[in-house]
């Protein structure tokens, strides 16, 4: 198992440049500029608490004990004589916060009984128990910070186990697609001056099943020749939105795909309603039947997207390549499962995984399919659809190599669904961790350095 832990910038610095004919800037301009980049420069907070434990990467065995310093910064220094508190985030068990008060040196222990991620919140409290807070301009701050490890996580396969007729139900949902032609509709896109000169751009949308067609942005490389380019499709995350024209790349086709089949480039309270009448509340529509669940269809249009792309004469025949966060994380992994052909894959933090973790003692991952009360499952119709949606049964036959992300205190997809999805890849695959983020964008350095590699090689 390849793991590769990146650090991901909380803010990124600001690069002014300026020139002009002489080579020299003007006096009075430097001193305009500087000011102005001064400005963007936010002081640094106030307060500070930090988590740090003896293994930085976060990755433990069960069974180790899990050392931690709690560090309180005033104005920048270490400061002894504050209240401050922890907790502990374990599968079936959140602690109460212990207090303390900061000292020279704070450091605490835990033991990792069981596989699984544990987060660890500090925060610096009041006399009541109360989190501190401070005002940093017109905001006001909470002095808090979270850091997780995970125990074993190679040992965590999904809580519910894949159907017997998993492949086939999925197998028999493509033969129907495939039965409607891929036809696509194309409506060219202006662009930007700094995009025009380069790349043509369509909206297109294209017949899939249910009435509903792929609808997404496609952007080709102007001049590209027959069987040329790699291709890379992008999937969205959860929500309502439109797509645009990707236009990253002048080595790829790159096809944005809107994961609802809507209309793209339409003014916002189009989305807006959209989301609060026939969208709403869709990760759960129709959840306690397989056969109509809201993702089957969107599932299908993640194939027939693939579909579309290889019938581009620009493509190379052989790249395919597909990107996705979250929502968009699962159907890149989804794309990989369904269609051979998919050869490289970028999942970041992906969703609809280990939806039966709730049953086996953890949280599953988004859109946490299945309630339970009093330990039962509130509607057994839902558990038996869940694992025909869940991204860890895809995952066993992606062919391509898979590159995936988690951040170990991320509480929408919780790390053990990630690591549920990437124990079952059986090929190629990397997982970039972050310790101490959330549900936040993470670069995979290995998924970049093969793109590059693709890249380098077109002529």
């Amino acid at each position: 198992m390849k793991i590769a832990n990146v650090l991901l910038a909380a803010a990124m610095a600001v690069g002014i440049s300026a020139c002009s004919t002489t080579g020299k800037v003007p006096e009075k301009k430097q001193a305009q500029t500087k000011a102005k980049a001064k400005a963007k420069v936010k002081a640094p907070a106030p307060y500070e608490i930090r988590i740090q434990f003896d293994n930085s990467t976060g990755i433990y065995k069960v069974g180790d004990t899990v050392k931690f310093k709690i560090t309180f910064k005033k104005d920048g220094k270490n400061f002894a004589g504050q209240r401050a508190g922890y907790s502990l985030d374990m599968p079936g068990n959140k602690t109460k916060m212990q207090i303390f008060t900061t000292a020279a040196s704070n450091e605490f222990q835990f033991k990792l009984e069981k596989p699984g991620s544990v987060m660890v919140e500090a925060a610096a409290v009041t006399a009541d128990g109360k989190i501190m807070t401070y005002q940093q301009g017109k905001a006001t701050k909470r002095i808090v910070t979270k850091n997780g490890v995970i125990a074993s996580p190679e040992q965590i396969r999904q809580g519910l186990p894949e159907p017997a007729d998993f492949k086939k139900f999925w197998d028999d949902a493509k033969a129907e697609l495939a039965k409607i032609p891929v036809k696509a509709k194309l409506e060219k896109i202006a662009l930007p001056k700094k995009h025009s000169g380069k790349f043509n751009a369509w909206d297109v949308k294209v017949d899939c099943i249910g009435g509903v067609p792929v609808s997404g942005c496609l952007s080709i490389p102007k001049n590209a020749k027959p069987k040329s380019l790699p291709a890379r499709v992008y999937f969205h995350g959860a929500g309502v939105y439109t797509s645009n024209p990707p236009c990253n790349n002048n080595k790829l086709i790159e096809f944005d795909v809107n994961a609802h089949g809507i209309l793209n480039g339409q003014k916002r309270d189009y989305y807006q309603k959209l989301s609060k009448t026939l969208l709403a509340k869709y990760p759960h529509k129709n959840a306690d039947n397989r056969d109509k669940f809201y993702f089957r269809n969107m599932f299908l249009r993640v194939q027939r997207a693939l579909d579309y792309v290889k019938t581009l004469p620009e493509w190379d025949g052989k790249n395919l390549i597909v990107y996705g966060g979250s929502q968009g994380g699962a159907q890149a992994l989804v794309a990989g499962g369904l269609d051979p052909q998919v050869t490289l894959i970028y999942a970041g933090i992906p969703a609809l995984s280990d939806h039966g973790g709730i049953l086996v003692g953890r949280e599953s991952g988004w859109p946490r399919l299945i309630k339970v009360k009093k330990g039962k499952p509130v509607n057994p119709a839902i558990v038996k659809t869940a694992p025909y949606y869940d991204v860890a049964n895809f995952a066993k036959y992606i062919k391509g190599e898979a590159h995936l992300t988690v951040g170990l205190v991320d509480k929408v997809c919780v790390p053990t669904s990630v690591y549920a999805a990437y124990n079952n890849i059986p090929g190629e695959k990397t997982i970039s961790v972050v310790t101490n983020l959330g549900h936040a964008y993470i670069v995979s350095r290995a998924y970049e350095k093969r793109l590059k590699e693709l890249t380098a090689a077109v002529k």
